[in-house]
């Protein structure tokens, strides 16, 4: 990705957190084990995340449990036109037009 791409990666990045702090699924300290980066097909999206897999740990809950509520909660934000749970947790993101 260029830079611009790397700016908007962690924009998004820092979005996500945001709503997982918000909704009180981020445990201090795993900030910077979630990754946010672009799938290895373009079918899967503009990116993906392993964050399921990491607050799976700290929440005591199984991943795809955790991938499914992450899920609920980036479908009701206008920057994700589409979101998906793929391979046990992995989120993968489509960005709206309007980010």
């Amino acid at each position: 990705m260029l830079k611009e791409g790397e700016k908007v990666k962690q924009e998004i990045k820092n979005k996500i957190l945001n709503i997982l702090k918000e909704n009180k699924l981020l445990v201090d300290g795993v900030e910077n084990k979630i990754k946010v980066e672009p799938p290895k097909e373009e079918k899967f999206g503009d990116l993906s995340t392993n964050a399921a897999f990491i607050l799976s740990k700290s929440l005591n809950k199984k991943s795809l449990e955790v991938a499914n509520q992450i899920k609920e909660l980036f479908e009701k934000d206008p920057y994700f036109e589409k979101v998906e749970v793929a391979n046990g947790g992995f989120i993968n993101l489509f960005i709206s037009n309007i980010f």
